[in-house]
Parts: C-alpha cells; sequence; structure tokens
C-alpha cells in the first residue's frame, strides 16, 4: 500500500477469500462426507463466518467501484456495444480501433468486446432460429462466413449452442442440464447423500457457467457429461450397495 500496488493487496485478499470458501471449505466437505454419513456444525461459528466474508466481499465490490475506472465508463460502453453493433469496430481492432463514447474517449475494450460479442450472437439465433447446422464453435463459423473472419469465439456458451442447434436445442440443453439439478436435489432431500450434492452444484455450476463463457467446446463438455453421469449413477445408488473402492 504504501508503494501504491493496490492491485496487489485487492488480488492477495481476493485469493485469500475464494481459497478458504473453495478449497478449505470445500475439502472440509469433501472429508467429511467420506468419513462420515451425517456432518454436524456450529452454527454460530457458521453465522460469524458467513457475516464476515459478507462484509468482507462489500468492501472489495465498494473498493473496485471507486478505484477501477471501468466501472465508470461501463454503463456508456454498454451503450455503444448493444447500440452499434452493427458497425464491426469488435472484430477489426487493430484496424478500425475502439469507437468513441460521447465525451469523446474510448470504450473500455474487453466490456465493449463481449457485450457486441453477444448482441451478435442473439442477432443470429434471430435470424434463423432453427439453427445454422454447425457444431461447436458455431457462432465462430457464423462469423467467419458473414464477416470472413476466422478465431472470433462468442463468450456464452448457451449463445453457441443456440447458433449451432436452434432455439429448440438450446431449451433441451437447458432442461436436460435442470433436469440433473432437480433429480439431484430430490435425491439429496430424502436421504442427503453426498454425491447429490456434486451433482447438484456440477449441473448449476455448468449451466450458469454457459451464460458467460464458452464451455461447450473441445473437452469441456464431455467433462461436464462425466462427471455429472458419474454423479448421477451413485445419487441413483443404494448407499449400502455403493462399493467400497468408489
Amino acid at each position: 500500500l504504501s508503494k501504491g500496488l493496490t492491485s496487489v493487496v485487492k488480488a492477495s485478499i481476493t485469493g485469500s477469500i475464494i481459497g478458504n470458501i473453495l478449497l478449505v471449505l470445500g475439502l472440509s466437505i469433501l472429508l467429511g462426507g467420506v468419513k462420515h454419513k451425517e456432518q454436524r456444525f456450529n452454527k454460530t461459528g457458521a453465522r460469524t463466518s458467513v457475516i464476515s466474508l459478507s462484509l468482507a466481499a462489500i468492501a472489495l465490490v465498494y473498493g473496485s467501484l471507486k478505484t477501477d475506472k471501468r466501472w465508470n465508463v461501463f454503463l456508456d460502453t454498454a451503450r455503444v456495444a448493444l447500440t452499434q453493433a452493427e458497425r464491426p469496430n469488435w472484430i477489426y481492432l487493430e484496424t478500425m480501433g475502439l469507437p468513441e463514447l460521447p465525451d469523446g474517449g474510448p470504450v473500455e475494450e474487453s466490456a465493449y468486446a463481449r457485450l457486441a460479442r453477444y448482441r451478435a450472437g442473439l442477432r443470429f439465433i434471430a435470424e434463423n432460429p432453427l439453427g445454422w447446422g454447425f457444431g461447436r464453435g458455431a457462432f465462430e463459423r457464423a462469423i467467419e462466413l458473414r464477416y470472413g473472419v476466422k478465431r472470433v469465439a462468442s463468450d456464452s456458451g448457451l449463445i453457441d449452442w443456440a447458433i449451432g442447434t436452434g432455439v429448440v436445442g438450446v431449451i433441451l440443453l437447458i432442461a436436460f442440464v435442470a433436469g440433473l439439478f432437480f433429480i439431484g436435489l430430490k435425491v439429496f432431500l430424502r436421504n442427503a447423500s453426498f454425491p447429490t450434492l456434486v451433482l447438484m452444484f456440477v449441473s448449476i455450476g455448468f449451466l450458469s457457467r454457459s451464460a458467460i463463457d464458452i464451455n461447450t467446446r473441445d473437452n469441456m463438455l464431455e467433462t461436464f457429461m462425466f462427471f455429472g453421469g458419474l454423479s448421477l449413477l451413485l445419487a441413483q445408488w443404494p448407499s449400502h450397495q455403493i462399493p467400497s473402492r468408489l
């Protein structure tokens, strides 16, 4: 802080919080679930931890809003990206450069490119609701056909999937993943088994991530199918019949 490296301090605090939430808590739940069928926890301690983490998160968000200059231009950048997507600056950034904000300054590059790609993807879906017939990387191939530019990937797995398979295809994907989640929830409420908890987290994590990241390509979809299927198998398997090696 004395040297003005506030970004390093924020990154350190963020890493510590994420490490405690995901790594420490996750390992504790995993190891506890392996040894004990039913776990108990101290409600007071859990409440204190949640309040402390919430206050830390609020402080980080407030500090980011006050110090990160990108937030100051985000709304104007979003307006430009969503209303001027016909101008292909976001495709030809090297030659056309970034568009300008109403005050004459440049847009925030990351937010502008992401939002413009969202809008372009939704336009592709509106033009052909039944799908373009592409496989994975449908957005990338549609951009190549429309603008002649390669390697412009989508930032949303759901949009990419809808471009390739149509609205019906993305509805079926959402229904499938949501079905896995509700199966896990139903079995979890009945016997509180650990595999059902994994199934719920895997399903909701994949679906929510699909909205903001391209995770339906390469090996990510197969990885989700593998862990989702394995969790579903163990969730439906009576606990007294699960092999000890699993």
